[in-house]
């Protein structure tokens, strides 16, 4: 990473060689200056991308341990206490939530329901047989 200090020595420099010497001095240490910027520029972009990145992973942990946190178990189920508008409020699968993900199950038709149970995962496939409670 380059030391911003660096940058105002070598603008000091600039400053003193443009009072005593001219033109190949300054044109380098002006060059030397402009990549050193260069690179600065650079890496703040770099920065700014983790940043946003970090704030992007704090957000999703957030989220999914407040999510963890309102979820309960009914009946075979996980359901959310307080769903949010637009917020899928369960059944969810019990397999897949251990896992750290909300997989809602889906009832299985009523053809089906003696043989494989009431309800499936579309992810992990699990076959459940607890009849489905309403949300």
């Amino acid at each position: 990473m380059i030391d911003p200090t660096k940058i105002f020595s070598t603008m000091k420099q600039l400053y003193d060689a443009s009072q005593t010497l001219k033109d190949a001095n300054v044109k380098t240490l002006v060059a030397e200056l402009n990549s050193q910027m260069a690179d600065l520029r650079t890496q703040i972009a770099e920065l700014k991308n983790e940043n946003y990145d970090l704030k992007e992973q704090f957000r999703q942990q957030a989220s999914k341990v407040g999510r963890e946190a309102r979820a309960e178990f009914r009946a075979g189920y996980y359901f959310l206490k307080d769903p949010q508008p637009g917020e899928d409020p369960g059944p969810f699968c019990r397999n897949c939530i251990k896992r750290g993900r909300f997989v809602a199950v889906s009832p299985q038709p009523e053809a089906f329901c003696g043989n494989f149970g009431n309800a499936k995962c579309p992810e992990c496939k699990s076959q459940f047989a607890e009849p489905i409670p309403p949300a």
